[in-house]
Formats: structure tokens, C-alpha cells, sequence
């Protein structure tokens, strides 16, 4: 794979939008490499995948060529995200969150509520007494 010059970044820093997506492009493999990892309960694949990319563009953001290679500087950046992300991701104070449970989205009906279960009883109620 083609090294990305410190022009190329100077560019996506500039506004370019063909550089930024180059170098968007470019580093996509450390990205989703440093989303599987991360990934697990309460950070999910895709949201490791954003903090990836803001990441990137924020390592496009701070780069000094005088100091570092642009790829190797770039994956860091990803990976301490990503990373960060996670920890903040398995914070106790997350806990109630991990701990729910998602409404059924495919058929769309959730459970029963306070008012629902309260009819219910009533009828299933009124029904012994005339049984």
C-alpha cells in the first residue's frame, strides 16, 4: 500500500475533500481493525468505527511531519480513541444501560405496561367471577 504524504494530509487538512476521503480510505483498515477489538458491551462495532474516524480527522487536524509519519502517528490516534471509548463504554455508571433490554424493533410491539397489565387483571378478574 502506497505510503500517504505529509502533501496528501496538508491537503485534507485544507478543506480538500478528494484528500480527506484519500486518507480516509487510506487508513479504513486500522479503523475497522481497532473496531473489532474494541468492540463488546456498550460500545457497539459501528460506534467504535466513528470515534475511529473522528480520530482520524482529528490527527488530520494536529500532524507535524517533522515528528512522526503520518500512518503510524494516525493509527495511534485511532487506537487511543477507540480505546477510550471503551473504558468510558464499561463505566459503572453505564450499568442500567447494559443492563436493559432493547425494545423488539422487527415486529414492533414491546411489552405490556403498567395500565395494559392493570386491564388485564381486571378482566381476566371479572371473568372468574361470572365463571
Amino acid at each position: 500500500m502506497a505510503r500517504f504524504c505529509p502533501e496528501q494530509v496538508a491537503a485534507a487538512r485544507a478543506g480538500d475533500e478528494a484528500a480527506l476521503a484519500g486518507a480516509i480510505a487510506h487508513m479504513t483498515p486500522a479503523i475497522r481493525r481497532g473496531a473489532s477489538v474494541c468492540a463488546g458491551p456498550g460500545l457497539e462495532y459501528e460506534d467504535a468505527v466513528q470515534e475511529g474516524i473522528i480520530a482520524l480527522l482529528r490527527a488530520i487536524q494536529t500532524y507535524d511531519p517533522s515528528r512522526a509519519a503520518f500512518e503510524p502517528y494516525a493509527a495511534a490516534c485511532i487506537r487511543h480513541a477507540q480505546f477510550s471509548a471503551r473504558r468510558a463504554a464499561q463505566r459503572k455508571k453505564h450499568g442500567p444501560l447494559l443492563g436493559s433490554l432493547p425494545l423488539d424493533e422487527e415486529t414492533g410491539e414491546t411489552s405490556p405496561g403498567p395500565e395494559e397489565l392493570a386491564i388485564q387483571s381486571e378482566r381476566y378478574d371479572d371473568w372468574m367471577r361470572r365463571l
